[in-house]
Formats: C-alpha cells, structure tokens, sequence
C-alpha cells in the first residue's frame, strides 16, 4: 500500500500542474483612442460642437455623458491632437 502511495505521489510529483485557461477580457477603447479614431477617420476635418462628437460616438455605440468628454478634449488639445475655434460661444473641436 505504502508502494502504491508513492508512486502516485512520484507521477504526481512529475506532473506540472497546469492553471486553467484564463478567460481573455476585452478592454473596451479609451474616450481618447476613441477621440484618435475619430480624427483619424476625418471627422475633425470640419469643427465640430461637443454635441456633435457625443452622437458621432453614441452612432458608434459608445455612450457617454458630455461632461466625460471634458478631460480627454482637453488633454488632446495638451498634446496638440486636437484644436479649437470659438464660435457663436461655444467650442468646436478641429482637426490640428
């Protein structure tokens, strides 16, 4: 019986254990790799208006609040991605 034991101990011993196949998690785009896609795409060829950009990327199937979008638009315009024109009060958003 002892014999037994340890030859399962020594198999089991050799073996690696293997972690089970982890599930891969899709990270969903940034709001700004979505800002860059935009661009790229053209669609700052022409200003646009904060409302504008929330329903091109709703359109897309993104949803966000327009205060969400603060901070990235503002962060591309840091990294000069971005310009913007003041028009009628409000900002557009070019391509720069």
């Amino acid at each position: 019986m002892v014999d037994d034991h340890e030859k399962r101990i020594k198999l089991l011993e050799g073996k690696k254990i293997s972690k089970l196949p982890s599930k891969s998690i899709k990270k969903s785009p940034s709001v700004m790799d979505l800002l860059l896609d935009l661009k790229e795409e053209g669609f700052f060829d022409k200003p646009k208006h904060l409302k504008d950009i929330v329903s091109e990327l709703a359109r897309q199937g993104y949803h966000f609040m327009p205060t969400s979008l603060t901070n990235p638009l503002s962060r591309a315009l840091r990294n000069k991605e971005l310009g913007r024109i003041g028009k009628t009060g409000k900002w557009e958003y070019v391509r720069r």
